[in-house]
């Protein structure tokens, strides 16, 4: 599927907290929720990065994160509690453990995006990394900038998270052959690609479109395609 490019990518930047919400929430639809957690602070999907409508500071996105694994954690004891049913807890359990997974990842990715930072600041031409930082933040001081062309590449060579928006024109790459695979993987490869590859963060594709999407181009795959593994699959690629 295309990409449409509005913008010049070659001078577009983006700190290290946009780079870790693109990394870890690369799941485009939950741009409206992240966005009304940061409160007072938007996503602004033509310029690619968060803004600020206040003076007044956000929370960061680790606090986000910790802040929602709090919740999510409270709602859990209280829904055990409550003796609800093994379904309700396990799902609430799964939330739980996606939430702690994602804050471990937003916390990985920020050290080391720290750490290429320093070294990039020292010497600005360094041949290990991909990363390119902004003039500014070379020369003058002033926060930490990456240059958002730069972030595709390295996120995709380091961490085979595709940033597809950040690419030059010309430049995005084609998914790497996996040296392993299974027909369900396979089926979940063809599912992000005729859904996810552009979608609409306003207008996120149904479980039922997907459903009956894959039913009908896997038919022969009854055997292994249950309503509960089409279920899973639909969340695994939401989630």
């Amino acid at each position: 599927m295309a990409t449409i490019y509005n913008h010049n990518p070659l001078i577009l930047t983006a700190s290290i907290e946009d780079i870790v919400w693109r990394m870890v929430f690369r799941e485009k639809q939950l741009e409206i929720d992240i966005e009304d957690a940061f409160d007072g602070k938007h996503w602004d999907s033509r310029a690619g990065q968060f803004r600020h409508d206040s003076d007044n500071l956000p929370p960061s996105l680790l606090e986000v994160i910790n802040d929602k694994l709090s919740t999510a954690r409270s709602r859990t004891d209280r829904a055990r509690k409550e003796e609800a049913t093994e379904d309700k807890i396990k799902a609430f359990d799964d939330e739980i453990a996606s939430l702690e997974g994602k804050l471990q990842q937003a916390i990985d990715l920020t050290r080391e995006l720290s750490i290429e930072a320093d070294v990039l600041q020292r010497n600005p031409n360094d041949s290990a990394t991909s990363l390119k930082l902004s003039q500014n933040s070379i020369s003058s001081g002033s926060e930490i900038m990456f240059m958002q062309y730069s972030v595709y590449e390295w996120a995709l060579d380091n961490h085979d998270i595709e940033i597809r928006e950040w690419a030059r024109p010309g430049t995005i790459r084609p998914r790497r052959a996996r040296k392993y695979t299974t027909k369900l993987l396979e089926i979940l490869d063809a599912i992000i690609e005729e859904f996810y590859e552009d979608v609409d963060p306003q207008h996120p594709p149904k479980n039922a479109a997907i459903i009956a999407w894959v039913e009908r181009e896997f038919p022969n795959e009854k055997t292994i395609l249950s309503k509960k593994m089409l279920d899973s699959m639909c969340k695994i690629v939401r989630t």
